[in-house]
C-alpha cells in the first residue's frame, strides 16, 4: 500500500512558510485596542432647564472635556445662567424640533461655553471624531447671543480646531472666539450653519460641505502678518452679507498680497450688504479700498485678495502726518487743523506747528509807510523750496490782490514799481517783500501769502 506523505518544499519555500507561520501567531496573539471616546451626558431636564443643574444630565454631573454634551428630545431653550460650561462636544440628535443654548442672567455677567480643548477624547455621538458641534437632519440648533432678562450674553468658545457638522440648520448669534490661539472650524454636513455675530476668532474657515451664511449684521476677523494669514476655504457654499475686518497691524512690509477667500474652489458670493470695516468702495463696487499714509490696501471681492501697494510720501505729507500725526482730512495742505488763521502748507512753509495756535510767532512781520511802501519779512522752511510754489499777492483791497510775485531761490527787483524780494543766504531763510508806495490805492496797500504744492 502506498503511503502518502506532504510535498516536500524547497529551502526557499520553506523559510517563506517559516515566516508566514510566525507572521500569522503574531498577529493572532496581538490585542485589538479600540479608540476610547468621549462619554455621551444627554440632557434630562425640562425644555426650559439650566444645563447647570446635575440632575438635568444622564450621568449626573454635567458635561465637560471628556463629555458629548447631547440634546434627544424636548425642543425648547436651554439656559446657561451662572457659570461657564466647557464640553468635548455638544450634539442634537433629535430629528425635529428647535433647540437653543443662551444667557438667562439678569446681570451684566456673560458666560462661555467652550467647545473642546486638552483632554478631549473625540466625539462618539456623531460618527465623526471630531466634531465639536453636531445637528441632526430635520433638526434646528441655535446658539444665541441675545439675553431677554440682562446685558450678559452667551459667547462660544473655541478650545481646539475642529468640525461643525451640521446636518439640519443651525444659526450662531454667540460671537465665536478663541482666547487668542488662532483656533478655526470646519463646516462639515449638508444644512446649512449661519453666523449671525460678529465673530473674533483668528483661525481658518473651511467649508467642505453644506452652507455656510454669515449675515447682514455679523462679521469676520482675519489677522494678516508679513507671511501669513487666516481665511475662508474649502469646496463648499459660502454666502457672505457680513464684514470682514482685518488686522494689518502686524505687517512690516510695503507691498504683498495674501488671500482671504479661496474663490477658485468655494462656490461664494457677496451680498449687497458686504463689507470692510474702514474700507471704501465708491470707486467700484466689488472692490475695497483703505488709504493709510502712503499704503493702499485693497481687497477684491472676485479673487478674495487683499493686496498692499505703497507710494513714496511728498516732503509736506512727512511733515504732516510723520513729524504732526495728522491724518486723512485733517492732513490736507489747505485745511487750518488748529484753527490759527495759517493754512496747514503754510505753516509747513514758516516754520510752524499745524497742531497748536503759533500765528504770532511765524507770521510775516508787516510795515508800512507812505515814502517805502508795504513790507513783509518771514522766514521759509528749507523743506518747503523744491515741493511748494510760494507768491506774495498784491492789489488795491482785499477782492482786489489781482497781481502776483513769486518767492524763489534768489533776489528779484527792483523794476520800475514791481515788488523787490531779498533772500538771504542761504537760500531758505529770511525773505524780505516790498511793495512800493506808488501801488498804494487811496493810501492803501492790501497783500497776502499763497502757498500751492507742486
Amino acid at each position: 500500500m502506498k503511503t502518502s506523505h506532504p510535498p516536500r518544499l524547497n529551502h526557499a519555500e520553506a523559510l517563506a512558510a517559516r515566516f508566514l507561520a510566525a507572521g500569522s501567531l503574531v498577529a493572532g496573539l496581538a490585542p485589538h485596542h479600540a479608540r476610547a471616546l468621549n462619554a455621551a451626558d444627554n440632557f434630562i431636564g425640562a425644555s426650559d432647564g439650566s444645563l447647570l443643574v446635575t440632575t438635568n444630565w444622564s450621568l449626573g454631573v454635567l458635561p465637560r472635556v471628556t463629555h458629548d454634551a447631547v440634546f434627544t428630545e424636548k425642543p425648547g431653550i436651554r439656559v446657561l445662567s451662572a457659570n461657564n460650561l466647557i464640553v468635548g462636544s455638544f450634539n442634537l440628535t433629535a430629528t425635529t424640533g428647535i433647540f437653543s443654548i443662551r444667557n438667562y442672567t439678569g446681570t451684566v455677567t456673560s458666560h462661555n461655553l467652550t467647545l473642546g480643548g486638552s483632554g478631549n477624547l473625540g466625539n462618539a455621538v456623531s460618527g465623526t471624531a471630531e466634531d465639536l458641534l453636531y445637528a441632526a437632519t430635520g433638526s434646528t440648533f441655535n446658539i444665541k447671543g441675545d439675553n431677554p432678562n440682562g446685558a450678559g450674553v452667551l459667547h462660544l468658545v473655541l478650545g481646539q480646531n475642529g468640525h461643525f457638522n451640521i446636518a439640519g440648520s443651525c444659526e450662531i448669534s454667540s460671537i465665536i472666539s478663541d482666547s487668542g490661539n488662532h483656533y478655526g472650524f470646519t463646516k462639515t454636513g449638508a444644512g446649512k450653519l449661519t453666523l449671525s455675530g460678529v465673530n473674533t476668532y483668528g483661525g481658518n474657515t473651511t467649508v467642505s460641505a453644506g452652507t455656510l451664511e454669515l449675515a447682514a449684521s455679523a462679521g469676520l476677523k482675519f489677522v494678516v502678518t508679513d507671511s501669513s494669514n487666516n481665511k475662508l476655504d474649502g469646496t463648499g457654499t459660502l454666502t457672505l452679507n457680513g464684514g470682514f475686518t482685518i488686522d494689518t497691524t502686524a505687517v512690516t512690509l510695503t507691498t504683498g498680497s495674501w488671500t482671504l477667500v479661496e474663490c477658485s474652489a468655494l462656490k461664494e458670493a457677496f451680498g449687497a450688504t458686504f463689507q470692510v470695516a474702514g474700507a471704501d468702495h465708491s470707486g467700484h463696487p466689488h472692490v475695497w479700498t483703505k488709504v493709510e499714509g502712503t499704503q493702499t490696501w485693497t481687497f477684491t471681492e472676485a479673487t478674495g485678495v487683499l493686496a498692499l501697494t505703497s507710494s513714496a510720501l511728498s516732503a509736506y505729507d512727512t511733515w504732516a502726518t510723520t513729524a504732526y500725526g495728522l491724518s486723512g482730512a485733517e492732513a490736507a495742505f489747505d485745511l487750518d487743523h488748529d484753527h490759527d488763521g495759517i493754512a496747514n502748507g503754510v505753516e509747513w512753509i514758516l516754520g510752524g506747528d499745524p497742531t497748536r495756535n503759533d500765528a504770532a510767532a511765524i507770521l510775516p512781520a508787516i510795515t508800512g509807510s507812505p515814502a517805502t511802501g508795504l513790507t513783509l519779512v518771514f522766514k521759509r522752511a528749507a523743506a518747503a523750496l523744491a515741493a511748494a510754489t510760494l507768491v506774495v499777492e498784491w492789489g488795491s483791497g482785499p477782492g482786489a490782490l489781482s497781481n502776483t510775485i513769486a518767492i524763489g531761490t534768489t533776489d528779484s527787483g527792483p523794476n520800475g514799481n514791481q515788488p523787490t524780494v531779498d533772500v538771504d543766504a542761504p537760500a531758505a531763510g529770511q525773505v524780505t517783500v516790498n511793495i512800493p508806495a506808488a501801488n498804494a490805492s487811496g493810501g492803501k496797500i492790501f497783500a497776502r501769502l499763497k502757498a500751492v504744492p507742486k
